[in-house]
C-alpha cells in the first residue's frame, strides 16, 4: 500500500502536465518507462492519454494500444479486453502496431475482435452542390466524429471513370472539377485510421444523384413543344380625306356604293320614250 501510495506522489506531476504536453512527447514516455520496465508508470500515463479529449482518432488508438499491450505485460487480462474492445469498436482494422508480439498477444486480440463489441455509430449527411465546372461538397458528421479519420467521396460525371476526394480534417467540405451541364453521381464513406469503412452514404451501385442546374434557355422553351406565337391585331386602313383629316375606309365604300345606285337609276330615265314621259293622251294645243 505505501508503494501505491508513493507510486502516486511521484506521478501527480506528471499526470497534472501530461493533458495539456504534446501527444507525440507523452507517447514517448510512456514507451521509454515500458523499456525500463516501470510498467505501472507506464500504464498510468498510458491511460491517462487514451482520455484527452484533444486527440485525434489515430493518436487515441495509438494510446489504447499501449493500455492493452501494458495491462497484457502485467497479466491483466479483463482491462486488456477492455482496452482491446474499445479500439476495435473505433476501428475494426485496428492491429497491435509493427514487429513481433508474443503469441499470448496476438491471441487476445483475436479473441477481443470475436467477441467484441458492435463499431461506433457514424451519422453521416452529405450534400453535393453543381456549379459551371465544379462540385462543392459538404458532409456533416453527427454522432461517432471522433472515431472518423478522413472521409472520401467516390465521384462520376458525363460519363467519366470514377475518381476519389480524401477529405482529411473538419469541416468536411471540399471541390472537385466536372464536366459542365452533366448529372453528378457520388456516395461517401466515413474511414477509419486503418481504411475501414465506419458509415456510408449512397454506394457504387446505388449512388446519390444530382441532377444539373437547368439554364435559362430550357426553361423559356421546352423542346417537347412548339413556342406559342402571338400575331397583333390589325387596325382597320384609314384612307385620308381631301381636307387631310382620316376617314374610316368603310365611309368612303358607303358613299361609293350610293354613287352607283344613283348612276344606274338616271340612266333607266334618260332611256325612256318621249311619250311615256308626256302620257298615253297626247297633246292638247289652246287656241286664242
Amino acid at each position: 500500500m505505501k508503494r501505491i501510495l508513493a507510486l502516486s506522489v511521484l506521478l501527480l506531476p506528471a499526470l497534472a502536465v501530461a493533458d495539456e504536453a504534446p501527444f507525440e512527447q507523452e507517447l514517448s514516455r510512456v514507451r521509454a518507462m515500458r523499456d525500463e520496465q516501470s510498467y505501472r508508470e507506464a500504464l498510468a500515463l498510458a491511460e491517462l492519454l487514451a482520455g484527452r479529449h484533444d486527440l485525434d482518432p489515430t493518436n487515441r488508438l495509438d494510446a489504447l494500444r499501449e493500455v492493452a499491450m501494458l495491462r497484457l505485460i502485467l497479466r491483466e487480462e479483463a482491462g486488456a479486453r477492455e482496452a482491446l474492445a474499445t479500439a476495435l469498436a473505433r476501428d475494426p482494422g485496428f492491429d497491435l502496431g509493427p514487429g513481433d508480439h508474443p503469441p499470448r498477444f496476438v491471441a487476445a486480440l483475436a479473441d477481443a475482435r470475436y467477441l467484441g463489441r458492435a463499431a461506433v455509430t457514424v451519422r453521416l449527411a452529405p450534400s453535393a452542390t453543381l456549379r459551371e465546372g465544379s462540385a462543392d461538397f459538404a458532409i456533416a458528421v453527427g454522432e461517432g466524429q471522433d472515431a472518423v479519420e478522413r472521409i472520401v467521396v467516390t465521384l462520376r460525371s458525363g460519363g467519366s471513370e470514377w475518381s476519389t476526394l480524401q477529405i482529411d480534417l473538419p469541416p468536411w467540405g471540399a471541390s472537385a472539377p466536372v464536366p459542365a451541364g452533366a448529372a453528378l453521381e457520388y456516395f461517401v464513406e466515413a474511414c477509419a485510421p486503418s481504411g475501414a469503412v465506419l458509415a456510408s452514404a449512397g454506394s457504387r451501385s446505388a449512388p446519390l444523384v444530382v441532377a444539373p442546374p437547368a439554364s435559362a434557355a430550357a426553361l423559356a422553351i421546352s423542346p417537347a413543344r412548339e413556342p406559342v406565337v402571338r400575331r397583333a391585331r390589325r387596325e382597320p386602313a384609314v384612307r385620308r380625306g381631301p381636307s387631310g383629316g382620316g376617314v374610316p375606309l368603310w365611309v368612303w365604300i358607303a358613299g361609293g356604293a350610293a354613287l352607283v345606285a344613283g348612276g344606274v337609276t338616271a340612266g333607266i330615265l334618260a332611256t325612256q320614250p318621249d311619250a311615256a314621259r308626256e302620257g298615253s293622251w297626247g297633246s292638247v294645243e289652246l287656241g286664242e
